[in-house]
């Protein structure tokens, strides 16, 4: 999976190349992690959204039946740009790093009932060590 300038989020077929998928996130990607069940993508961008896009039909860690395949499932605002995005290995976790350092996490709950919200972001704050 790659991201762009234009905002585009691509999927590639890694034995033959070829595109598989793309999405228009309509600003700039500066990540994007693939979930292990290969059932989303989370990108970070420069309008401070994370988001998950849905890339199957197959059931994976969170419920997205009520959107297309290349379609925005799930949206976070961060703080500043966003610069860093990863699931966790069985897609129920997803952390996104910021342009100041700050870490949003946000848990992402399977829901079959669509009056109950499905993600809950908790800010926690993030500090580098450097070592002396």
């Amino acid at each position: 999976a790659t991201g762009d300038a234009t905002g585009k989020a691509t999927i590639w077929d890694a034995r033959t190349g070829g595109r598989v998928l793309q999405m228009d996130a309509g600003f700039r990607i500066r990540c994007c992690h693939l979930s292990a069940d290969t059932t989303m993508l989370a990108t970070g961008d420069d309008s401070r959204k994370t988001c998950i896009w849905k890339l199957s039909d197959r059931e994976g860690a969170i419920d997205m039946r009520d959107c297309a395949i290349g379609q925005r499932a799930r949206q976070f605002t961060c703080g500043h740009n966003v610069y860093s995005t990863v699931l966790s290995h069985d897609s129920t976790l997803l952390a996104a790093g910021d342009a100041v350092a700050k870490l949003d996490k946000a848990w992402l709950e399977r829901d079959t009932s669509p009056q109950l919200p499905v993600a809950v972001r908790r800010p926690v704050q993030f500090h580098r060590q450097c070592a002396k």
